[in-house]
């Protein structure tokens, strides 16, 4: 698999890659019309901040499967877009943490001491003490917007200087707030008591111009603003007045709403203090993060494991992998099995998984049943593509057990009637799918499978593998399912080969006409599923579905 590098990332990141067996190209500073051309062929694109990763872009990748940021803003990233084809987006939000928490600290300071304009005094060959006396941050109050993970070593350091932090931010809990020895506030509190305001949030619909002049009058006369976030966050010709008229006493932006700014009125006021982006620009930041999203990369790229991601509301917990993959191989088994176009996929949790947000889970079996019909849909778009189909999408959990200790149930409805699994994981072997419509079987959610529905009666079995040996097609695994003797049943034969539409009618014809389906289920993310999906057939050809008349 190809990986594109399209902004400069250290070499221990492009090693990361390289050991991990994947072909890398580096390819810096190329153009929307130039990404365009280049970037069909590759299944991964990574990017720091320079390059706009655009619909356009998205569109032409059409077997990009994920967009990496080494860092962790993501808003050169079209992130609807890549939603919408199913394209994961993640950062790399741990790297950079400590770097961009010294830098707004060293911003705070150089507000406080007024060091930038004293060194370009001195630098003009002045001896000016007077004109720059500045301010000790021990005893004021800092007011962070923002309190995760680099608002906490920003409030970490301010404790350190003796200062009082006041943090507003609606998902921090008391308990996140006592451990930190932090304060609480409303915005209103924190706009008027702070002495210092600096600002930690993403750039997001809510968080643009989130302080505008309304809000900056409402801060404390004479206080200090800092954002080394992102920029737009701080509407800055509101700054630049708020700085004209004397109400604010200084300001620090490590960001910009344009970058390189276009601001001469703000950049040039006497208490402005800016820097180009440099939030995390130290060396040990820029390995952390090459490492960390290539890493990410890999084992998404490999393994289909989803670290960081920014455009999936419902991140998949460690514990619940298995059931992650046993879901979706169950989605794809039932709407093989199934007659007519979805319509309901309704999953149900029981047992100990449901312990956990088992929302994950139940998309997985959504994007299982959706993958026949719509190639591309996964984790991260099934959801949107079941409400463009029209296709209702019903969960539920409960931790009352039935049978198993935890399972799973996924309920296909369609016009013509209903298709019901029932799976779990087991402890030695794994992800299991254990009832097909009511029948008890035992069958591990991935592979080619034929499904058979029969009567029970001797000799099925051997005509069954006289037509599958004679076409020297390889029997892994059979099990069969019944409510009776002699009556009926499903017989389920994992196959190492595929099973040509010719073969399926020749078993079909030879068990007296029963209902006979070929399955073929690839695990989620694996690396070969678009590689597979390629080499498909029209779905009701390649699914060797031949039903009674």
């Amino acid at each position: 698999m190809r990986v594109l590098v399209a902004d400069p990332l250290s070499e221990a990141g492009l090693g990361v890659l390289k050991t991990r067996g994947l072909s890398v190209d580096v390819r810096t500073g190329l153009k929307e019309d130039e990404l365009v051309r280049v970037v069909e062929g590759y299944e991964a694109l990574i990017v720091r901040s320079a390059t706009q990763v655009t619909r356009r872009i998205l569109e032409a990748g059409t077997h990009l499967r994920v967009v990496g940021r080494a860092g962790v803003g993501v808003d050169n990233i079209d992130e609807p877009a890549a939603t919408e084809r199913g394209i994961l987006v993640m950062n790399a939000p741990l790297g950079n943490t400590l770097s961009a928490a010294e830098h707004t600290f060293a911003l705070l300071l150089s507000l406080a001491r007024r060091i930038p304009q004293a060194v370009a005094s001195l630098k003009a060959g002045k001896w000016d003490k007077k004109s720059f006396a500045g301010i000790e941050v021990n005893g004021k109050a800092l007011g962070i917007i923002g309190f995760g993970r680099i608002g906490r070593e920003v409030g970490f350091r301010a404790r350190a200087f003796g200062m009082r932090v006041l943090v507003f931010d609606p998902y921090i809990s008391k308990e996140v707030a006592r451990e930190a020895g932090v304060e609480i506030a409303t915005m209103e509190r924190l706009l008027s008591d702070a002495d210092f305001i600096t600002i930690h949030t993403p750039l997001t619909a809510e968080t643009q111009k989130l302080l505008g002049a309304e809000e900056l009058a409402r801060m404390k006369k004479g206080s200090y603003l800092l954002n080394v976030a992102r920029g737009g966050i701080v509407d800055e010709a509101a700054l630049a007045a708020a700085l004209q008229s004397g109400h604010l006493a200084g300001a620090a932006l490590d960001v910009f709403a344009d970058e390189p700014p276009n601001a001469p009125q703000l950049i040039g006021q006497a208490h402005f203090v800016g820097t180009p982006h440099l939030g995390a620009s130290t060396a040990e930041a820029q390995e952390k993060v090459a490492l960390q999203i290539a890493e990410q990369v890999a084992d998404y790229l490999l393994e289909g494991k989803i670290t960081n991601a920014v455009n999936m509301p419902h991140p998949v917990e460690a514990a619940l992998q298995p059931y992650v993959d046993l879901a979706y191989g169950m989605g794809s088994f039932a709407t093989q099995l199934a007659q007519g176009q979805p319509e309901e996929v309704n999953v149900l949790c029981r047992g100990d998984v449901a312990r956990f947000d088992t929302h994950a889970v139940a998309t997985a079996a959504l994007a299982g049943v959706l993958s026949r019909s719509a190639e591309g849909t996964n984790l991260i778009n099934a959801e949107k593509r079941a409400r463009d189909h029209g296709i209702r999408f019903i969960q539920s959990k409960t931790e009352n057990p039935q049978d198993y200790a935890a399972s799973i149930e996924v309920v296909l409805r369609t016009e013509a009637g209903e298709t019901r699994l029932l799976g779990t994981s087991l402890a030695r072997l794994g992800p299991r799918i254990v009832q097909v419509n009511g029948y008890e079987v035992e069958v591990k959610p991935s592979g080619r499978f034929l499904v058979i529905q029969h009567r029970d009666q001797p000799g099925t079995i051997a005509k069954i593998s006289t037509v599958l040996g004679r076409e020297n097609i390889n029997i892994a695994q059979m099990v069969v399912g019944r409510l009776e003797a002699r009556g009926p049943a499903v017989s389920i034969l994992r196959v190492d080969d595929p099973v040509p539409p010719g073969v399926v009618e020749e078993i079909r014809k030879a068990l007296g006409l029963p209902t006979v389906r070929y399955v073929t289920v690839t695990p989620l993310g694996s690396a070969g599923r678009k590689e597979e999906a390629s080499q498909r057939k029209p779905a009701r050809i390649e699914r060797g579905v031949v039903d009674n008349p």
